[in-house]
């Protein structure tokens, strides 16, 4: 492969498909690893290759190493015999000098079937020497007339035609109509395919009519209905010159006798069945069908019409309404999915109303179900988003009842990819219906998923189905109060069947939850409140209560452990309220919910909102259970957790001694509650000024967690997080190093580089650098461990402030006192509006700000505080 690194992404495509057709091919990318010599192997590639490959691009013909390289190639073959030089042109750019004369390929511009077919041809005929010679014979030229065909003035119309006007605005669809050309010149029949509204019709209509002086007659055919075929097949008969009533045969027959190229358009259609009488037998014939139903691979060339790319959807909107920014129509663009119907109606109905495109951005958003009705689209009376695909869903109603049940499932789920092993054995959470039935058995359940997708109502893969948005819509529309409660009730037993309920500590479990993170919020999200009467017992609580309460609180808990505490609020809010309104304000449950909200409540900085609730939890507890119960220990825990960040250690050190004493009580020394319960009670000591208390205590924590989970585990990295702050604690940074040092790996491997856990180590792994002399190496640490924090709880947050008072430290370290003084303002601003004037994390900065404050003179003194 010859080529420059600006079009290296080509050359790598290009070797790719070429050793997939089962060339070897030498391509730098790959070839020439790391310690090989690069000139050597490209003087090796030029001499030994059979054949060299050209990317020729602008930028290829100004290159030394390229022309060297080519020109090598050409001169082992001048004539071309042997065709040694393969010229593929990746860009509209000259060819210059002697690569001019060598017959090239251009793969700009098309769709990636056609490349792909363009370069393994080429290279098949490079090899074997053949002929170029097509797979489908050339039409036969009429030799009864002096000029075969009747010359069409370029731009106009053959003399038989009934097309459809094109749009107004066509926009885009570059690759799809080079690709659809590429299969009409090459096959007999080719069947444009993909959901209602998305295009299809447009598409043939804009190619029909760039392409109208290919052809001699064409005739379009509104094909949905399959009984009025024949009849608009005769009208073309009667256009032809035939009498009324002409059968299909005898038309198809005229138009052979005739020689004419001739091309029949059926729009629609939905049935392969239907269609096949007209496939073409003269070659010069061509079918074009349009169709949301799978199936027609058997017929002929299939061209997919996928949803509009963004930057089409946002021109088109653009375009049609004034003033709208490319913002705004973004935003429109995606709550329509890019269904280029559902774009056409939206312009439409804010260009004729006059609607805003916020406001109307802000209706999609709030009310979607009822605003794709709205607006009309220009040559298609009557059809709307909202009534598109009514007859599908009727026909499958009949024949699949199933595959309808199922379209009403994912209806109410995100758009996103449903596996489909959340339905797969769970036949009983069904209820009554067919789909039930379907699910339990393998062939039903591979026929109910196929129903979906031949009607063009799902796409799916291996694993995982998909139902655009706006079917979702029409679905959720036409469904009954009834329904819908009920296919909400399915879907919560569905998901809470599926969901492992362990989160915090089972990281093995998260990508289950990852997959069915969207549609989990979706599902809680449509299902309302339950009106129930307060004081109600386990046993008369409704099971869609319970499902959305638990749902509620687990993803609220997976969002937190992942660094969103924003977006675990308010479902942790939700629980709570639905559970106090359910079981009463002193139930277990409600003090379950309560320890929830505190715990996000303090992680984003608001302990002083989580105290109260973390004592009603408490009292609640010992009320229901007494004072030695694990329910207890953990309300304890939390209340002490509570109040060391409101500095308060000495009130916490009792509430972690007796959580600890219960337990070991319950559970044995050994047990991972005990080592999180001995973590805490080290951090407290360690607050209160006694590391050397907490040391010994941490390490058998440390020990607990690996015996348990292993070396790599987030619980094993707090562990040794901690440890560390403690050595660190007892001016033994050098041994708390290389702990920081495994606990970020561990985090950064579990969490990913940007959560809020790699944060805190980055900042500990900086400030033991600092400690240790390093501040060069600990600054660009803090400066991540800053961008993080922001990222995640916005520029108040206490985390925030951390950062800011250790990166203004390291800084006063590094001689840039100037930059490190507005940090600690900054910080100290921080602390000081979360916990007052007299917290222990505010009178550090201030103390770290004195620090940089003083003269000179008095720097030494303060170093030591400020390290402090």
């Amino acid at each position: 492969m010859s080529y420059t690194q600006v079009d290296r992404a080509w050359a790598v495509w290009v070797a790719w498909v070429l050793e997939e057709a089962g060339f070897r091919v030498l391509v730098q990318e790959w070839d020439f690893v790391p310690g090989s010599n690069w000139v050597a192997g490209m003087d090796e590639g030029v001499v030994k290759a059979r054949r060299t490959v050209a990317v020729l691009s602008e930028e290829y013909t100004r290159s030394v190493y390229g022309k060297a390289e080519w020109r090598a190639a050409w001169a082992a073959d001048p004539g071309g015999e042997d065709r040694r030089l393969l010229v593929f042109r990746v860009a509209d750019c000259a060819r210059p000098g002697l690569l001019g004369q060598v017959v090239g390929v251009d793969l700009f511009g098309c769709a990636e079937r056609v490349a792909r077919e363009q370069v393994v041809g080429a290279a098949r005929l490079a090899v074997s020497g053949e002929r170029g010679k097509p797979e489908v014979a050339p039409p036969f030229p009429p030799g009864w007339r002096a000029v075969p065909e009747r010359a069409v003035f370029p731009g106009g119309l053959p003399g038989v035609w009934n097309v459809p006007a094109r749009l107004a605005r066509f926009v885009g669809r570059v690759g799809q109509l080079e690709e659809l050309a590429g299969a009409v010149r090459a096959r007999s029949v080719v069947a444009l395919a993909g959901m209602g509204g998305v295009g299809k019709t447009s598409l043939a209509v804009e190619y029909v009519h760039r392409h109208a002086s290919d052809f001699d007659v064409v005739w379009w055919v509104e094909a949905e209905q399959a009984g009025a075929v024949a009849e608009q097949i005769g009208a073309l008969g009667e256009a032809l010159g035939l009498p009324v009533g002409a059968e299909p045969a005898g038309v198809l027959g005229e138009l052979r006798r005739r020689g004419a190229r001739w091309l029949l358009v059926f729009d629609n259609a939905e049935d392969v069945a239907a269609v096949v009488p007209f496939s073409p037998a003269d070659g010069r014939g061509r079918v074009l069908v349009t169709s949301r139903r799978a199936g027609w691979g058997g017929l002929g060339a299939v061209v997919q019409v996928p949803t509009l790319d963004r930057s089409e959807s946002v021109a088109l909107l653009s375009g049609r309404v004034p003033d709208m920014d490319a913002r705004t129509a973004d935003r429109i663009a995606d709550l329509l999915g890019d269904l280029a119907l559902a774009v056409e109606q939206s312009a439409g109905f804010c260009e004729q109303t006059g609607t805003p495109a916020g406001e109307f951005a802000g209706l999609l958003a709030d009310r979607l179900d009822e605003v794709i009705e709205l607006g009309e689209v220009v040559g298609r009376a009557g059809v709307t988003v909202a009534t598109l695909w009514e007859l599908s869903v009727a026909r499958l109603a009949v024949s699949e009842p199933a595959a309808v049940e199922l379209l009403e499932l994912l209806a109410f789920c995100g758009p996103e990819p449903v596996p489909l092993d959340l339905l797969v054995d769970r036949s009983e959470l069904l209820g009554e219906g067919a789909l039930s039935q379907a699910v339990a058995d393998r062939l039903a359940w591979t026929r109910t998923v196929g129903a979906l997708v031949a009607y063009g109502l799902a796409s799916r893969d291996t694993r995982s189905v998909v139902v655009h948005r706006l079917i979702q819509a029409t679905t959720r529309r036409r469904v009954s109060d009834a329904r819908r409660s009920a296919v909400l009730a399915v879907l919560l037993r569905l998901l809470r069947a599926d969901l492992p309920g362990d989160i915090q500590r089972s990281p093995q479990k998260w990508p289950r939850w990852r997959d069915l993170l969207p549609h989990v919020r979706t599902v809680v999200g449509r299902m309302p409140d339950p009106d129930s009467s307060p004081s109600m017992s386990e046993v008369d609580v409704p099971t869609d209560i319970d499902d959305l309460v638990w749902l509620c609180d687990r993803v609220a808990i997976y969002l937190q452990v992942h660094g969103r505490p924003g977006e675990a609020l308010p479902l942790f809010r939700r629980a709570l309220t639905i559970t106090e309104a359910v079981y009463g304000p002193d139930h277990p449950e409600v003090a379950t919910h309560l320890n929830n909200l505190a715990w996000v409540l303090q992680a984003l900085g608001r302990a002083g909102e989580a105290l109260p609730l973390v004592r009603h939890a408490l009292a609640i507890g010992e009320a229901v259970y007494g004072p030695d119960h694990p329910e207890v220990a953990t309300h304890l825990s939390s209340l002490a957790w509570v109040l060391q960040a409101l500095g308060r250690a000495g009130e916490a050190l009792p509430l972690v001694r007796h959580a600890l004493a219960i337990g070991e009580a319950v559970y044995g020394p050994n047990h991972p509650t005990v080592a999180t319960r001995l973590n805490n009670l080290a951090w407290v000591l360690q607050a209160l000024g006694r590391a050397n208390e907490a040391l010994p205590l941490i390490q058998r924590a440390l020990a607990i967690g690996e015996a348990v989970y292993g070396p790599d585990h987030p619980e094993v990295a707090k562990h040794l997080d901690n440890l560390a702050l403690t050595l660190r604690d007892l001016d033994l940074a050098g041994e708390a190093l290389p702990l920081f040092q495994r606990a970020l790996a561990i985090d950064e491997a579990v969490y990913g580089p940007d959560h809020p856990e790699v944060a805190k180590q980055l900042n500990n792994l900086a400030l033991t650098l600092w400690d240790l002399g390093r501040a060069g190496e600990a600054l660009p640490l803090i400066q991540r461990a800053l961008t993080i924090d922001e990222a995640v709880y916005g520029p108040d947050h206490p985390e925030v402030a951390t950062d800011l008072n250790s990166l203004a430290s390291v800084l006063h370290t590094l001689g840039r006192a100037g930059e490190a003084l507005p940090l600690f303002q900054l910080a100290l601003a921080i602390d000081e509006a979360v916990y007052g004037t007299d917290h222990p994390r505010v009178m550090t900065i201030k103390n770290n700000l004195a620090a940089a404050r003083a003269s000179p003179r008095q720097r030494g003194w303060l170093g030591k505080l400020l390290r402090r």
